[in-house]
Order: structure tokens, then C-alpha cells, then sequence
């Protein structure tokens, strides 16, 4: 299917998401929509999915021109589209929720419909649990039941927004290879990505969009060169709030926790400490128990819990560690899911930014972000929604910042912009501690942690004690 853009804008209250963008994205090729946040990709995506209307300009599929009011239109049309975080009910399956995308079938015992996803998991997503309710599991396994929605469905366009924000390497190069099948089948691949990497080794075809305008198409992605912005070198000094260097003292420290939930996997022997002015980081390879590690950390978790906890000069069972004991004192919590934990597509963006009582206008400037107050969350970018929570949660003054999974869905400049905003944190005398360090320098952190298997260990330190 040969997809054809004329012209399209998308203009909202208070501004330009797109600006008379002409593109094509022909049949049998994986097409590569590059970035930065803002640019307009998911726009883009979202119009030629029929998740959203365009203000003006044509869409064409193979040269008839053609109009969506939803996004049953566009499948029907053969435009499946994977969201980066799609919507799912926790409380079914992954078999379940693939079952509810698949109208055409009849029953949940249909032998079509389980001998067509079970093939389908098998190649690709052969890790998959299918019987195991989402509300249990982590990103990758909410992509993965996502793609499979997407891949159950008779489709001629497949569109993915950051499909490998959550894989591993393995992963990854998996996935791609499989795309690259179905495009060598006449199929048309939409992969909107941040990542140049990706849209250097995978793609066939590269546009560029800036400011909401197309900035260029490159037929060839050879022809593409720019050099991506360098990510900020790791300074050595630990400077406490008051100026002054002096030994880094610990902000909180779990002894031998454990967090054991009735249907997620279980973390035990949690042993790890946050200092004042550092930058303390949990690395996990898609690590089956990072939920339940980030839930227990933010404190989230509704679970079984046990061990020791010393923060705020007080030593406590994990027992009473919650979110609103970290509230109560002073906690920058910022989670993996920015859209409907961290705030609410619903809601506006001065309600989001008001919660602790800021200025929405302030914290808006300080976030370096062009919209109005007025907008709703839902039209704003993964970068964009990132850096105003971030702020928001700054602006309690918090001795303490934990931040979950922070580079997911950012441009190259806008990790380099937030690596400096982190450091810039930890000199200023807060603890920072990091779940999920995928794209972080780590040699940005005093200490590293890894979660493997359930269990925490220290595999880094710049005091050399391991």
C-alpha cells in the first residue's frame, strides 16, 4: 500500500503540531519518521492511523484519496498501528485483550484465532506469557501484546511508535529482522523513532521532520548525515546544597528488603543506599521484576514487603514505606508511565503542573517548552510531557529524586539535555537514584547497581567498594 501526504497541517487552539507536510511512504519498504520531540511524528502517525483528524491537506492510499473519523476507518482500510504505550485493560490477558482487538472472531475457544496467535507469538514474541494479566507485567510485554493486536488484524500498513523503547538488544535486532520480512512481502513499515541508529541500519526511507515542517526525505538513508549532540562528560566533584565538598552522605538506604506480590515476580535481598549529591543508578536488561522493584521503590506497591529503611534520620520497616510517607518528605517521584501515572492525558496542562501548588507558567519556561497552559496533556510529546513533570517535581525543593527509566522516548538532544539537567540536580545536593538506566552515561553516577534475577547487586562504584 502506497501512502501519499499532501499538504497536511494539524493546527490545535494554541499551536502547530503540523504544517503542510507532503510525503510518500511507498509499498514494500520500512519508512523511518525521525525527530526530535515535538517534531510532529506522532501527529503524523496518529492522522494516518485515524486516531485524530487533520485540519487540512489530502491522504491517499494507492493514489484514491481517502478520510478517516476513526481508527476502526483506517483499519478497515488495512492501517494497523502499534501506540508506544498501547491501551490495554490490566485486568484482562494478554490473550484476552489480543482477543478484544480481533472482531472477527467469534469465541475465545476459536481454533483460528488461537492457531493464528500462537504462530504469531512464536516468531515474534516467543517469550510471551499469554495468560498473564497485564496489570502483572512490564513495557516490553505491553508492546508485544500490542504488536500482536496490530499483527492479528488483515493489514497492508503497519505503523510503530518506538517499538524497541522497552527490548533488549536481542530483542531489537529480532524484531527488526521480522519487519524487514513483512516489507519484503509488499508491506508498508511506519517506524517513528528518536534513535538514529535505528533509522540508520533498519530503514529504507528517512523523512525529517522539525518544528512540525518537513525538514527533508531521504530516499537513500546514506544520504543522511548529521551528528548527533554529545552526551555531557561526567564531572567528579560531589558538591552538597551549601557549596561545599565534603564526604557524600547517605540519603536512603534499604537493608535486605523484599517486595513479594501474589502474581508479579518477587525482589528480595534489596541492599542498596543514595547519597546526597550523587547520581545512583539501577540498570535492568528488561528484567521481568522490574515492575515490581520500580512500584516498591516509588513506593507503590501494595505487595508483601520486608526488610529495613533509613531515610529522613529515621529507620523503619519496609512495611510503612509508601508514597505518601515520600511525599510527605520532600520526594521527587517521576515513574515509567509518564501518561496516566505521572499525569492524565485529560487533563490540562496547568492542572497537571498544579498538583504541588507551582506556577504552571514558571515551570512551563524552565521546562523550555512552547505551548500554553491551556492545552491538554494528550496533545503534548513524550519529551515534552517528560520535561514538565520533571520540573513540576522539582519544584517541592525534594532532597530525594527518583526517576524511572528517564531516556525512554528522547531524542539524542534531548538525552544530552536531561543528562545535564540530572547532574545540574545531584550538585545541588539531592540525591538522584535512577531505575532503569537504559541511555544513561553511566559515567555520570557514583554508584551502579544491577537487577538480575530478582536480586540487587553493586557492580559499580567510583569509591572502588564493591
Amino acid at each position: 500500500m502506497e501512502i501519499r501526504l499532501e499538504s497536511v497541517s494539524k493546527v490545535y487552539p494554541f499551536k502547530t503540531a503540523l504544517c503542510k507536510v507532503s510525503v510518500t511512504f511507498a509499498a514494500g519498504k520500512i519508512h523511518a519518521l525521525l525527530g526530535e520531540n515535538g517534531a510532529g511524528k506522532s501527529t503524523l502517525a496518529k492522522i494516518i492511523s485515524g486516531r485524530i483528524k487533520m485540519s487540512e491537506g489530502k491522504l491517499f492510499l494507492d493514489g484514491l484519496e481517502s478520510y478517516f473519523s476513526s481508527p476502526k476507518d483506517a483499519l478497515k482500510k488495512g492501517i494497523a498501528e502499534v501506540q508506544q504505550r498501547p491501551l490495554l485493560s490490566f485486568s484482562l490477558t494478554a490473550r484476552q485483550n489480543i482477543l478484544l482487538s480481533c472482531k472477527s472472531f467469534s469465541s475465545y475457544g476459536s481454533r483460528l484465532f488461537n492457531t493464528r496467535l500462537l504462530e504469531l507469538k512464536e516468531k515474534w514474541a516467543p517469550k510471551l506469557s499469554l495468560d498473564q494479566k497485564i496489570k502483572d507485567t512490564g513495557g516490553a510485554v505491553h508492546f508485544y501484546t500490542g504488536l500482536l493486536c496490530a499483527l492479528m488484524q488483515d493489514f497492508n500498513c503497519l505503523i510503530l511508535d518506538e517499538p524497541s523503547s522497552f527490548l533488549t538488544p536481542e530483542e531489537r535486532k529480532s524484531l527488526f529482522l521480522h519487519l524487514r520480512e513483512e516489507a519484503q512481502c509488499g508491506k508498508t513499515i511506519i517506524l517513528i523513532t528518536h534513535s538514529k541508529t535505528e533509522a540508520l541500519n533498519y530503514s529504507d526511507t528517512i523523512t525529517l521532520l522539525q518544528k512540525g515542517k518537513l525538514a527533508g526525505f531521504f530516499p537513500n538513508p546514506k544520504l543522511y548525515t548529521s551528528k548527533p549532540s554529545p552526551l555531557p562528560d561526567a564531572g567528579n566533584k560531589r558538591i552538597n546544597s551549601d557549596g561545599s565538598s565534603k564526604e557524600s552522605k547517605p540519603c536512603i538506604r534499604f537493608t535486605n528488603a523484599s517486595c513479594i506480590p501474589a502474581r508479579q515476580p518477587a525482589v528480595r535481598g534489596i541492599t542498596l543506599c543514595a547519597n546526597y549529591g550523587e547520581i545512583t543508578a539501577v540498570a535492568s536488561s528488561n528484567e521481568a521484576s522490574f515492575v515490581t522493584f520500580e512500584n516498591f521503590i516509588t513506593g507503590m506497591s501494595k505487595a508483601k514487603c520486608g526488610g529495613r529503611v533509613e531515610f529522613a534520620k529515621k529507620e523503619f520497616s519496609a512495611k510503612k514505606y509508601s508514597t505518601t510517607f515520600l511525599r510527605k518528605n520532600k520526594v521527587a517521584i517521576v515513574s515509567s508511565n509518564k501518561t496516566f501515572r505521572a499525569s492524565n492525558p485529560d487533563l490540562s496542562v496547568e492542572q497537571m503542573l498544579s498538583i504541588f501548588g507551582g506556577n504552571p507558567d514558571v515551570l512551563i519556561k524552565k521546562a523550555g517548552v512552547s505551548i500554553t497552559k491551556e492545552e491538554k496533556c494528550s496533545s503534548l510529546s513524550g519529551g515534552m510531557l517528560q520535561r514538565l513533570i520533571l520540573e513540576r517535581e522539582l519544584s517541592i525543593n525534594p532532597d530525594l529524586v527518583i526517576l524511572c527509566n528517564p531516556m525512554q522516548g528522547l531524542d539524542v538532544s534531548a538525552q544530552a539535555a536531561l543528562c545535564k539537567r540530572i547532574e545540574s540536580i545531584a550538585k545541588e545536593g539531592a540525591a538522584v537514584l535512577l531505575i532503569g538506566s537504559h541511555d544513561f552515561p553511566m559515567t555520570l553516577c557514583s554508584k551502579v547497581y544491577s537487577l538480575q534475577n530478582g536480586r540487587i547487586s553493586l557492580s559499580f562504584s567510583k569509591d572502588g567498594l564493591l
